[in-house]
């Protein structure tokens, strides 16, 4: 099935039997992403009068309760309230699912050897994704295309889908690089690592608060955010950088964050 879809007033062709999928499977009986050392998401048969509802037991159907940690142990997309005292929630807040999107890849470089700024002092060993490296990577981008950003770092081991990211430490952007996207005016930002911020930043989510916009809590004079930002993707060396058509799945649920499964079309 194809699509043509007009940005700008300009039109693209999509074919919707040929994409690529950012997220990270969640395998109950497998190897799950683990951010924080949080208890594995799992799965259970329900337990109606002593028996497990599974058919493998005798039962007609099966029926299985799921245990999510949202955050640290699958691909997940966010919104504002995630760091809001307000209920905000990401199926109010995602009202369309496609977008024009640019795919880079970027090879984090060590804090020492950049001078841009973060919110806490840099630590021995942190990685960080730059301005500078933004802006050589979207230097010829075509601006259309900008609404979204994906962001693959390298090293980009098969592994990175599975690891715990307690012993394996992983790059942030330099608070610099998110006031840039947000100079591009970028709306929704994808990554492959578990967040935009270091793990430990005092609590202050420091540019997840630069690229919402708020401070201490939502300026209600401004209006809600529709930004969204979407962390623990995966993204196959075989997908090239450049420009495809976003597809944001995420669930109907009414939280701060959802499972999400980011879908990129190529286009022509």
């Amino acid at each position: 099935m194809y699509s043509k879809v007009n940005i700008n007033n300009s039109y693209y062709r999509i074919d919707f039997n040929k994409f690529f999928d950012l997220s990270i499977p969640l395998d109950f009986e497998g190897k799950q992403v683990n951010f924080f050392d949080t208890p594995r998401s799992k799965v259970k048969a329900l337990e109606s009068d002593g028996r497990k509802m599974l058919v493998s037991q005798g039962a007609s159907c099966d029926v299985q309760e799921v245990t999510v940690n949202i955050h640290c142990t699958t691909t997940h997309t966010e919104c504002v309230g995630h760091i809001s005292k307000e209920n905000i929630f990401i199926n109010e807040v995602v009202n369309r699912f496609f977008f024009p999107s640019t795919l880079i890849t970027v090879n984090p470089i060590e804090s020492n050897k950049c001078n841009e700024k973060y919110h806490v002092d840099f630590k021995v060993g942190d990685m960080v994704i730059s301005k500078a490296m933004l802006e050589q990577n979207l230097k010829s981008i075509n601006p259309d295309f900008l609404e979204a950003l994906i962001v693959r770092t390298i090293p980009n081991s098969l592994d990175k889908r599975f690891f715990n990211y307690r012993s394996n430490q992983f790059p942030f952007f330099t608070n610099d690089a998110i006031h840039y996207l947000n100079q591009l005016n970028v709306q929704h930002l994808l990554f492959d690592c578990p967040s935009i911020d270091r793990s430990s930043d005092g609590g202050f989510l420091g540019n997840h608060r630069i690229f919402w916009d708020i401070n201490d809590d939502i300026d209600q004079s401004k209006g809600i955010s529709r930004k969204t930002i979407t962390e623990l993707i995966y993204i196959f060396d075989l997908i090239k950088d450049g420009t495809y058509i976003l597809e944001l799945q995420i669930g109907n649920i009414k939280l701060d964050a959802s499972y999400s499964r980011p879908i990129i079309y190529p286009h022509i």
